[in-house]
């Protein structure tokens, strides 16, 4: 792949990763054939800010969509931990679905 194209993915999609999982999957991406560029270009991606305002308002729900279904049925039969485990996933939401966001690309990669 050519590093203009990479380039242009992570400007366009940086928000959906950390900073340092950036940098692995850009050389990856270099590496790859250019089918699988393709594949990841058309990859659909979690929004961490989309995933943080379930994680606040529906307790429970951002770990269905993150592939958690086991944490998500225990979160929403304890009310979200008795709302203990409801406030810390506020704070760690958004870097769980930068890491889901990671996974699902390297998984292709």
């Amino acid at each position: 792949m050519n590093s203009k194209s990479i380039g242009n993915y992570f400007e366009a999609n940086s928000k959906f990763f950390k900073e340092e999982q950036i940098s692995i999957l850009r050389n990856a991406m270099t590496d790859a054939p250019d089918s699988k560029y393709d594949i990841v270009r058309t990859t659909k991606l979690r929004s961490p800010a989309a995933m943080t305002a379930i994680a606040i308002f529906f307790p429970g729900f951002e770990k269905f969509f993150l592939g958690e279904t086991g944490k998500g049925l225990l979160k929403l039969f304890t009310l979200g931990g008795f709302g203990i485990w409801a406030v810390i996933d506020w704070f760690k939401t958004s870097g769980h679905t930068k890491s889901y966001n990671y996974n699902k690309v390297a998984h292709i990669l």
